[in-house]
């Protein structure tokens, strides 16, 4: 039988991934407020796109005093071009989903960050989705695929 989990994490590798996935939502938990009075701030128009971007790492990233960014580094790259208007008028309309309608928002907001040509919409919405909400959205980046795709399809699972 071929083993298609080789080179995927020890227990111990793992157990270490979660304690750290953990501790960062533990420090994330300390900034939500401010992140969200960001995005507030930037919605309404009272700071402009690139003034959020610039105060972003206040509240979320990997620099000292903040540390709780689960992912790479691939929004630093688009971030300081992307529509923080739009991303964060849409970050808020999720928060204030209620629950059993947020999936549906959540899908309603990706495809207006589409068409509003946002370029952070992948990384950051996913990043800021796996923060505020981690036991509905987990992360689910390469890594995560590709285990997944391993493993096959759930035994309880039919495909049409």
């Amino acid at each position: 039988m071929t083993n298609y989990l080789v080179g995927f994490p020890t227990r111990a590798e793992r157990a270490k991934a979660i304690r750290e996935h953990r501790r960062k939502l533990k420090n994330f938990s300390e900034h939500k407020t401010g992140l969200l009075n960001l995005f507030r701030r930037c919605a309404s128009g009272s700071i402009t796109s690139l003034e959020c971007y610039e105060r972003l790492d206040e509240y979320w990233g990997h620099r000292d005093g903040v540390d709780d960014r689960l992912q790479g580094k691939g929004f630093t790259i688009l971030g300081k071009h992307s529509n923080f208007q739009a991303f964060s008028k849409s970050v808020l309309s999720i928060v204030g989903a209620v629950d059993h309608k947020r999936d549906d928002v959540v899908r309603e907001q990706i495809d207006q960050l589409k068409r509003d040509k946002v370029p952070t919409r992948r990384a950051l919405l996913s990043e800021m989705l796996c923060l505020l909400f981690p036991d509905r959205y987990p992360i689910l980046n390469t890594p995560v695929r590709r285990y997944r795709s391993a493993l096959g399809p759930p035994k309880d699972c039919q495909i049409y």
